[in-house]
């Protein structure tokens, strides 16, 4: 089931009770949990990862501030989501970062975390037919990065296929870029290694979704699918893309 950023089942939307979080708004089924929150960077100080009983691992202490407001933000995302999976009361866990920097989520969870500019989403499934799981949200690429940047991400023919789905070459190296994202997301507790983007490709378009297919080599090495489905919703100048399956 598509998973929708600007329509579909809103539960609740809210103020936040930090300056750093302005407002988060969850959307579920009876499958997964989407968290949304907005925030401002500029109001980030490191003290409100105590305000916030949200730990900051080492590797982020290091970090820049930057990289700090969006790791806080991020997680602060996924602990609302966990709230809103448990019964009231539950204690919620800290999450912390693996080896290949991915977010360590309780027991029988999957999840996935992605932000961009002053935005942040968590995608979150306890159900246990959810076996792969990913989320990406980015801005939209202007046609000069898309123009220097997309050889690196996908073929001519692979952003042909989006623009006749109706996409500007821009929006489609975009979609592709993000999905790819999404799908690398999914895959990596499969994986636990890095994969460039010439590991998988479009295969299929529509205006909403789009179809990846991935190296025969991996699909057998990993023991996963040979072609998944990621959707997609630009929404003004930003993308979101999720994977469930």
């Amino acid at each position: 089931m598509p998973i929708q950023w600007s329509e579909g089942s809103i539960v609740r939307q809210q103020d936040s009770e930090h300056a750093f979080i302005r407002s988060v708004e969850f959307r579920l089924n009876w499958q997964w949990v989407l968290v949304i929150c907005r925030f401002v960077p500029d109001r980030y100080q490191p003290s409100m990862f105590t305000a916030m009983k949200i730990d900051m691992p080492a590797s982020i202490r290091s970090a820049d501030s930057k990289r700090q407001a969006e790791f806080l933000a991020g997680r602060y995302a996924a602990q609302q989501g966990l709230k809103s999976m448990q019964q009231a009361g539950a204690s919620i866990s800290q999450i912390p970062i693996g080896a290949g920097r991915d977010p360590q989520w309780p027991a029988g969870i999957r999840g996935s975390i992605s932000h961009s500019g002053d935005r942040v989403c968590c995608l979150l499934s306890q159900s246990a037919s959810v076996k792969f799981l990913g989320v990406d949200l980015e801005k939209i690429f202007s046609v000069e990065l898309a123009q220097k940047i997309g050889y690196e991400i996908h073929t001519a023919a692979e952003q042909q296929l989006l623009c006749k789905a109706g996409l500007s070459p821009a929006q489609a190296s975009s979609v592709i870029f993000s999905a790819k994202e999404c799908l690398f997301k999914a895959l990596y507790p499969y994986a636990k290694e890095f994969f460039g983007f010439e590991a998988a490709s479009v295969v299929e378009a529509t205006t909403s979704s789009v179809s990846l297919g991935l190296s025969p080599d991996l699909v057998w090495l990993w023991g996963v699918p040979e072609q998944f489905t990621v959707h997609y919703q630009l929404h003004h100048d930003y993308l979101f893309t999720s994977l469930i399956g």
